[in-house]
């Protein structure tokens, strides 16, 4: 192991960050953890050394002036801190970082924080942990470094992370400290560090006050997350030793929801978004301020101005005392539950940021669940340790205590509570005491890793299992082997594997094939493409799989050869936002074997032999025995992996290439979901870019456009903006910026450019001033086009509330013209209605849903035609958050979606 002047811990934390450090050049007895007092500027005039580091982001706007600078910046574009927590204008202040970084159904690595508003200084969760880092990083080499390899870049950094984050999450955290120049940076999980914490300041005074056998809770509760762990403490003849035996599930659920609550509870009539953020702020200034000690006697006012020309005039009064504390967050958030059978919450989950919040607000209910799970019969917690800024306030954690009394014990019992007198500095101390137990010099907490790790195989019969590939308390650094098992891969093709893990499974064993519960949480797919030589033909590769938990804290998978030394490592595939939202499992009814031979053998009898291209659907269907919309996820790209086969025949005649465009888009919609897309999709794009080959033919141009459509998910915005530009012109008209070029067809057919509209409208990674130029002409051709069902159906893909794979929709500013339009016209059309009630839809994010004045105009219109299902389930889509049947999933795509694939 390196070493280094210095040895680091860093608390990336939710709502604030800390830096606490050991000063390597001092005998090992003097191995003292300071703590790094972040110089920040906390007004436009004055630079103050704090303990922490807010987690707040502001962009400067031209209207800011401030008379002093840190060293390293002249004119700063934005400012992280104290300041940045104080500022007041939504649109200018990013928080709550942290927990984007776990958020799966959002791009994690584009600009969408400040979320849901207007900012045109957005930046991305990952960048906003640079920027926090980086900031770190500057000020201690410019207060606490004195020459270049002191510099913080240089040194041994461990930073930690919520327990429950997953793999994603992990690897992004460690990409942010990687882009702000950290070098050697291992993860721990926070528990442990706050457990790690106590242990430093209490090692010579613990072991009186704990006995052989006892059972710590530790309870950290952050802004964004709450995590539970239960750690074991055993005597070895004359010292102890710490065991973790169990930690909970991800728990999004922080300070961050009772702020929510906080504010929820003062609106006494509906804000405007951006009020709305300001006064979450500010009810939580107010918050910390009243359960900050010795202002237990007061209460705190605050102020909201008005929108619009009327500041002060619209501006809005409110109150917070320590009775609405009271109420909203420890009763809500911490009830006194019965210990069997707590109930269902009367509260909701809240989801006016965007983020996917737990929906039981509950954090004593989570807590009741855990301890279910993980505590053996009649044991109990002995011991409990708090952490992070919600249990700041003495109120929560005696509620906490109480909770515990009433499910184990009597008046005369209560856990015994290690004193934690540092809770927001708990981490990045524990951090740093890591340090010390990795080279030898403190007390380890043992206990392996947290989770089991399973492999999914099908065994006979088709039915899928869990092969355990890590076992629950594996040493970490150490690769694990299965060999007991045969295991072949196919080379030249993209080979993916589902990963499970569980924290509830303790005593399965490396190699023990088991049954998938539904308690398991999926791992992001994880795949490859076995490559053996650029002239090896697709073959069988016998192969053993080998797992280890490294040393940064990452898992890690690869695949060794049995006939040769070749390894192949496993790479995850990061969630983002071009996936669906919210996919679901969807079972076909009807289990589909795939005889790959026949199929082979008739795709080749049309692409090379004499079969009619015009059959070739209905000659596959006959050999599947069903017809093509019951083809799974699995079925629809094991046909696409033998049509691309054939790319080089498809031109054959106009009808070969027609049926080749058909089937390929089919089998490959919508483009995502299912490992191996990002491979077909670089493997189809350069088949396709010169668009048709029989150019005179519609009804292939139609095709092309319909496969494009269907494959739009995989696309990104700069792929989409330069398709779009190639026959702007068709749509736009010749005022367009972007004009055709002249090998480019001067005419098109009606038929056709009713594909094009639909084609573009499902382009939804296209910047929003394109989107809403679209539709602004979309409005402008209701007046000239006779059939405007195609219309219809574009403004709704392009101005929906809920998209299927972008997380960006129009602001609903831009989208209120067109709804007004579409009241106007008046007329039974179906495809009117599911437009508008696209535009409408309830998402339960209050920055992007339309105001309630206009919702209500909405459904009246709705309801004025006949009451039949379909126009019940477009009013039921605007009045409340609800999921689509499958005959409007199909209307709103355009397509069936492949049995696997269900959005919400």
């Amino acid at each position: 192991m390196q070493e280094t002047p210095y040895l680091v811990g860093i608390d990336l934390g939710t709502t604030n960050c800390s830096v606490a450090y050991i000063h390597r050049s001092r005998k090992r007895s003097q191995h003292k953890i300071k703590i790094f007092e972040i110089p920040q500027i906390v007004s436009a005039n004055a630079i103050e050394e704090r303990k922490t580091l807010p987690s707040f982001h502001y962009s400067l706007s031209e209207f800011d002036t401030l008379s002093v600078a840190m060293p390293w910046e002249d004119k700063p574009s934005y400012i992280v801190g104290e300041f940045a927590k104080k500022q007041k204008i939504p649109d200018n202040i990013v928080h709550s970082a942290k927990s984007w970084l776990c958020h799966s159904r959002v791009d994690r690595r584009s600009p969408i924080l400040p979320w849901g508003t207007k900012s045109t200084q957005k930046i991305s969760p990952v960048e906003a942990a640079v920027r926090y880092l980086k900031f770190i990083q500057e000020a201690w080499n410019h207060y606490v470094a004195k020459e270049s390899h002191e510099h913080l870049q240089q040194q041994q950094i461990v930073l930690t992370v919520p327990a429950a984050f997953d793999q994603d999450a992990r690897e992004l955290t460690l990409e942010a400290a990687n882009k702000a120049g950290f070098k050697n940076v291992n993860l721990l999980e926070e528990p442990m560090a706050a457990f790690y914490s106590w242990i430093y300041f209490y090692q010579f005074k613990w072991p009186k006050k704990v006995q052989d056998n006892m059972l710590a809770l530790v309870c950290d509760l952050g802004g964004g997350t709450t995590d539970f762990s239960l750690i074991e403490l055993q005597r070895n003849e004359d010292n102890f030793q710490f065991k973790r035996v169990a930690v909970g599930k991800h728990l999004l659920l922080g300070g961050d929801n009772m702020d929510l609550a906080l504010a929820y509870r003062l609106e006494k009539s509906k804000l405007s978004s951006n009020q709305f953020l300001e006064l979450v702020s500010a009810a939580r200034h107010a918050k910390e301020y009243l359960w900050t000690s010795g202002n237990e006697d007061k209460n705190s006012d605050i102020t909201i101005m008005g929108g619009g020309s009327s500041l002060v005039k619209g501006a809005k009064k409110f109150e917070v005392s320590h009775e609405l504390l009271q109420e909203v967050i420890v009763e809500q958030f911490f009830p006194i539950l019965p210990w069997e059978a707590p109930g269902e919450s009367k509260q909701s989950g809240l989801k006016d940021w965007g983020l996917p919040y737990e929906t039981d607000p509950r954090i004593t209910k989570h807590l009741c669940d855990f301890l279910h799970r993980h505590l053996e019969e009649n044991t109990k917690p002995d011991l409990i340790l708090f952490n992070g800024g919600v249990l700041t306030p003495k109120a929560i954690r005696d509620r906490i205590v109480s909770q515990l009394k009433e499910w184990f014990g009597s008046s005369s019992w209560k856990p015994i509570v290690l004193t934690n007198n540092k809770l927001d500095l708990a981490v990045a101390i524990g951090a740093a005491y890591f340090h010390l137990v990795q080279r030898g010099e403190g007390i380890q907490i043992g206990g392996g890793i947290p989770r089991s790790y399973y492999l999914e195989i099908k065994q006979h019969q088709g039915k899928k299992k869990g092969l355990c590939i890590l076992p629950f308390a594996s040493r970490q650094q150490q690769f694990f082997e299965i060999n007991q098992h045969t295991l072949e891969v196919i080379a030249k093709q993209p080979v993916s594997f589902k990963i499970y893990s569980s924290n509830e499974r303790k005593e399965d064993e490396l190699g023990q094939v088991v049954d998938l519960e539904e308690n398991m949480v999926l791992l992001p797919p994880v795949q490859t493409v076995i490559k053996v030589g650029k002239t090896a033909k697709k073959r069988q590769i016998p192969v053993n799989l080998q797992a280890q938990m490294n040393e940064i804290g990452l898992l890690e998978i690869r695949l060794v050869a049995k006939d040769s030394d070749r390894i192949w490592r496993l790479q995850f595939q990061m969630s983002h936002a071009q996936e669906p939202k919210k996919i679901e499992k969807q079972v076909s009814k009807k289990k589909i074997v795939f005889p790959e031979q026949k199929i082979r053998e008739v795709i080749e009898g049309v692409f090379c032999k004499d079969l009619a291209p015009r059959t070739l659907k209905n000659d596959i269907e006959k050999i599947l025995g069903c017809k093509k919309d019951a083809w799974d996820l699995q079925l629809n790209r094991k046909i696409w992996d033998i049509l691309i086969s054939f790319a080089t025949q498809k031109n054959r005649s106009e009808n070969h290439e027609e049926r080749w465009l058909h089937l390929v888009g089919f089998c490959l919609r919508p483009g995502i979901g299912f490992p191996g897309d990002d491979w077909r999709i670089k493997k189809l794009l350069p088949i396709i870019q010169n668009r048709v080959h029989f150019t005179r033919n519609i009804q292939n141009w139609m095709e092309y456009w319909i496969l494009l459509r269907r494959i739009a998910a995989s696309l990104r915005g700069e792929q989409q903006l330069n398709l779009l530009k190639l026959f702007a012109e068709h749509l736009l008209g010749p005022s367009t910026k972007w004009k055709m070029k002249k090998t480019t067809r001067k005419h098109v057919k009606p038929a056709e450019k009713v594909e094009m509209w639909r084609t573009v409208s499902s382009f939804e990674n296209l910047p929003a001033k394109v989107k809403q130029q679209l539709g602004d002409e979309i409005i402008r051709l209701f007046s000239k086009e006779k059939n405007l069902d195609h219309l219809y159906w574009a403004l709704g893909r392009l101005g929906a509330r809920i998209l299927f794979y972008n997380q960006n929709p129009l602001e609903k500013d831009q989208i209120t013209p067109w709804i007004e339009t579409l009241l106007a016209m008046e007329n039974d059309n179906f495809h009117r209605l599911s437009a508008l009630a696209q535009l409408a839809r309830k998402s339960g994010d209050r920055s992007i849903d339309i105001d309630d004045d206009l919702r209500q105009r909405v459904i009246e219109e709705l309801q004025k035609y006949d009451d039949s299902a379909k126009i019940n389930e477009l009013c039921s889509s605007v009045e409340t958050i609800t999921v689509l049947n499958e005959k409007l999933q199909k209307h709103y795509f355009g397509d069936s979606l492949p049995t696997g694939l269900l959005l919400k």
